[in-house]
C-alpha cells in the first residue's frame, strides 16, 4: 500500500513527464482542493542547466484517481511519491512561512511560538498550516465577490475580443483592477481589494482561465489591428492608431487622447503580471507581458492617453501602489 503525505511542508518526486525525477516541496493547498508545488532544484535532462523554480499544481482529481490505483492516464503511474524529508531552501522556506502565499496573515505567526519554533522547517509547516484556515475563508469570500459576474461577463468579452474589437460594457468584471486605484471610478465590488487578492484570484482554477483566455485574445486582437489599422485622424493622416485604442475604445467613438478602456485594461494587466510573478505562474505574466508590449510609444504623433497622461508601458500609478502596498505590509 502506497500513502501519499501531502501536508504542507512535505517533497515529493515526480514520476514521469518533462521534470521526471525532479523534487519539490508542497507549499500551499487552495479552498479548491489543489496542491501547490514548488521546484526549486530542477536541471534540464540536455543541457544540464539549472531550471528557474517554478511551481506545479496538482489537481484534486488526480488524488481520487490515485485512491483508486489509477495513474493520470490508464495503466500509468500515479504522477508523484514522496521523497525523504529535507529543510527547504530559503525561497521555499519563506513562501511556507507565508503559506498560502496570496494572503498576508497575521494569525500565521501565532502557529510559531513553542517547542515547534526551535525546528524552522516545522515552525514554517505549522504558520503555514494556522494560515491556511484564514485564507479559505477569505479566498471563499473573493470568489463568492467577483466569480458569478466573471463568470457572466466571460463569454461576450471573449467573442468580441476574438472578433477583434470591444463594443459591450464588461471591462469591469473581465480585467478587473486595484480598488484603490480609482482615478476612474471602478466598480468596488468587480476590484481587488489587495495585491494578495489578485493572487488568490489566479488560483482559483476558472477566473484564472478566463482571465488568460482573455489576455491572449486581447493581445491577438491588437497584434492584427496593427496589420490593418485604419486611417488616423485629419489632423495626424500619416499616423497610425495606437493597437489598445483600436480595440478597446474605438467602436465607442472616442479619441485616442481618451483612451479609458484601454487605461483600464494596462492597470489590470499591471496588477496581475505582478500578482502572476508572486506566484510562480509563467503563464499568466507571460501573457500580461505580451499585452502590455502593445503599450508602446507612440507613433507618427498619435499619442494613447487618458486624463492626460500619456499610456505607455505598464501603469506606473498601479506599480507604485503595489510597492507601497508590500512596504506597509512588511512594516516599513
Amino acid at each position: 500500500l502506497l500513502e501519499w503525505d501531502l501536508r504542507l511542508g512535505k517533497r515529493v518526486v515526480l514520476t514521469g513527464g518533462p521534470y521526471e525525477g525532479d523534487v519539490g516541496t508542497v507549499v500551499a493547498k487552495n479552498l479548491w482542493g489543489d496542491y501547490r508545488v514548488r521546484f526549486s532544484e530542477s536541471v534540464h535532462p540536455v543541457f544540464k542547466v539549472k531550471r528557474r523554480p517554478f511551481s506545479l499544481w496538482l489537481g484534486p482529481w488526480w488524488v481520487e484517481l490515485a485512491t483508486k490505483g489509477h495513474g493520470i492516464v490508464p495503466g500509468g503511474p500515479l504522477p508523484l511519491v514522496n521523497a525523504e524529508d529535507a529543510p527547504p531552501d530559503e525561497a521555499t522556506r519563506r513562501i511556507l512561512m507565508q503559506s498560502p502565499a496570496w494572503f498576508v496573515l497575521e494569525s500565521s505567526s501565532a502557529a510559531t511560538k513553542g517547542p515547534a519554533a526551535d525546528n524552522p522547517a516545522t515552525a514554517a509547516v505549522a504558520a503555514a498550516e494556522a494560515a491556511l484556515r484564514v485564507a479559505d475563508h477569505m479566498a471563499g469570500q473573493l470568489a463568492a465577490r467577483v466569480l458569478e459576474p466573471a463568470r457572466a461577463a466571460h463569454p461576450q468579452a471573449l467573442r468580441e475580443l476574438e472578433a477583434g474589437q470591444k463594443r459591450g460594457h464588461w471591462i469591469w468584471h473581465v480585467f478587473p483592477v486595484h480598488l484603490a486605484h480609482r482615478s476612474f471610478g471602478t466598480r468596488p465590488r468587480a476590484a481587488m481589494r489587495s495585491l494578495a487578492e489578485a493572487r488568490a484570484y489566479l488560483v482559483h482554477p476558472e477566473l484564472r482561465a478566463n482571465y488568460l483566455a482573455c489576455l491572449r485574445a486581447a493581445a491577438k486582437a491588437m497584434d492584427k489591428a496593427i496589420a490593418s489599422a485604419p486611417a488616423a485622424p485629419a489632423t495626424a493622416p500619416s499616423a497610425q492608431l495606437p493597437a489598445p485604442f483600436l480595440v478597446f475604445d474605438a467602436a465607442f467613438g472616442r479619441e485616442p487622447s481618451d483612451a479609458v478602456d484601454a487605461f483600464k485594461v494596462r492597470a489590470s494587466a499591471t496588477l496581475f503580471l505582478r500578482a502572476a510573478r508572486a506566484e510562480g505562474d509563467a503563464q499568466v505574466e507571460a501573457a500580461c507581458q505580451a499585452l502590455l508590449a502593445h503599450y508602446g510609444e507612440p507613433r507618427g504623433g498619435v499619442c494613447l492617453a487618458y486624463t492626460g497622461a500619456p499610456l505607455v508601458g505598464p501603469d506606473e500609478a498601479m506599480a507604485q501602489l503595489i510597492e507601497d502596498e508590500a512596504s506597509r505590509a512588511n512594516g516599513r
